[in-house]
């Protein structure tokens, strides 16, 4: 590209750009600097900046937490899933004497259980003590 070959706005514009660029490395420089004196005031080496941590966010409680051992199986790579929920799944402690249905007892109660303590005219608590209806 050959500058006389450009219009005046086209030249005005790549001035512009200069000018830009000029003021970006010279923000850079100045920040570059002031970071190798703090460095230089605390006697650190940007070699030192990985070892600290820096990018790493603390933990909530301020301890970290424990580091588990990789097993092989950990190493191999699996494929990512969607499911992000980490809690543990709970027995089941409770059937439907007349169907398939099955329940912890946590959480809210199922339809099914409702409707057999509508119809027995029970108490959630005795529903939970009854033989009939455990597993």
């Amino acid at each position: 590209m050959k500058l006389e070959n450009l219009s005046d706005k086209d030249l005005a514009k790549f001035a512009s750009n200069i000018e830009t660029e000029n003021k970006r490395r010279a923000r850079r420089k100045a920040a570059a600097i002031a970071i190798i004196a703090v460095l230089k005031k605390h006697r650190l080496s940007i070699g030192d900046i990985p070892e600290l941590e820096l990018g790493k966010r603390p933990s909530k409680t301020g301890r970290k937490r424990p580091v588990a051992k990789k097993t092989m199986a950990a190493r191999v790579k699996a494929k990512p899933t969607r499911k992000t929920d980490k809690r543990l799944k709970v027995a089941y402690k409770y059937k439907n004497p007349k169907g398939p249905e099955k329940w912890s007892g946590r959480g809210r109660a199922p339809k099914w259980v409702t409707a057999i303590l509508e119809k027995n005219r029970i108490s959630i608590g005795q529903f939970k003590t009854s033989k009939r209806y455990k597993i």
